[in-house]
This record gives structure tokens, sequence and C-alpha cells, in this order.
């Protein structure tokens, strides 16, 4: 795993427009004939498979788990990825009401050359996110006031405190 970044900058809680992009690489002498990524969630995150992609294409991803604990995202890739290749994994995400706010939140990646990776990946990268294979990235949570306040919400300023966190 190498690198990640989302948009928006921050994650306003019960919006649907979050979206973050992890990048991997293939560091060895020679092709992997599969790869295997692990996603462990935060609590409240919603996975939209409908904005899902990725390069090469073709990475299929399935959830595991609930948005209430926290879902792990399996995404796999059974074709060749030559030596030296970049990549990328596009994923939507809505940010739920029991997500934390403000945040940040945290998402954990792990990388592995099979088409179903093991799950205790993804122990070993929370213990030790600096590994090659691991990566961790975090996220900016909101909690808008117009949301706090319903129909109501339109009159949000400074005035309209105290400010209440899910």
């Amino acid at each position: 795993m190498t690198t990640a970044f989302h948009v928006p900058t921050v994650f306003a809680l019960g919006s649907h427009d979050g979206l973050v992009t992890a990048g991997f690489h293939n560091a060895g002498t020679a092709a992997a004939g599969e790869i295997g990524i692990l996603v462990k969630l935060p609590r409240g995150f919603y996975w939209r498979i409908a904005s899902t992609s990725s390069a090469p294409p073709a990475i299929v991803c399935a959830s595991q788990g609930g948005v209430d604990t926290g879902l792990v995202l399996t995404c796999r890739y059974t074709g060749s990825f030559q030596a030296a290749a970049h990549g990328e994994l596009r994923l939507g995400f809505d940010p739920g009401l029991l997500t934390t706010a403000p945040g940040p939140v945290e998402l954990l990646f792990a990388i592995d050359d099979s088409a179903t990776p093991d799950p205790a990946l993804l122990e070993g990268c929370a213990s030790d996110p600096g590994q090659s294979h691991c990566l961790l990235h975090t996220i900016d949570t909101s909690y808008p006031c117009a949301l706090q306040h319903g129909s109501e919400g339109i009159y949000c300023d400074a005035f309209e405190g105290p400010i209440a966190w899910p």
C-alpha cells in the first residue's frame, strides 16, 4: 500500500459524498497472480458499492460485519498484476450518524498477493501500520448544524448552540 487521499476534505455525517482512493504498488520483480486488499472501516461508515472502482479494472469487493460495529471490505483481483505496476482502489462512503464526530476516524488497509487475503493481516496492520503491506488513513468528520436541528436547521448560526454530537 502506498498512499491514500479522500474528498471532500471533511466528511459530513449524514452526507452521501465521501470518496477514498488508496494506491498500491507491486514492488516485486515478478507479476503477482492475484491481489487481495482488506479494508477496515470505522463504525458508522456505509460502503457504497456503486461508487467503487479500480485500476486495474475488475477488482471486486464484498463487505462483512455491520455498520454499527464497523465493516470489513475484502477486495479481490484475480488477474496478473505486473512487476513495478501501480494501481488504485476508489471506494465510496456515506458517513452515518454512528460515525465519531468531530473526527478523525481511521480506515485501515492491508494487501497481499492472494485472491482471499487472511483477516489476520488487518490485526497485524492494526498493531504496526507502518509495514509496507499496510496503510492507515485518517479522515476528519463533522456534524452539520442543519442535521441536528432538522427543518429549523436553516437558521443555524453561532447563536443556535449548543451543538450536540452523536
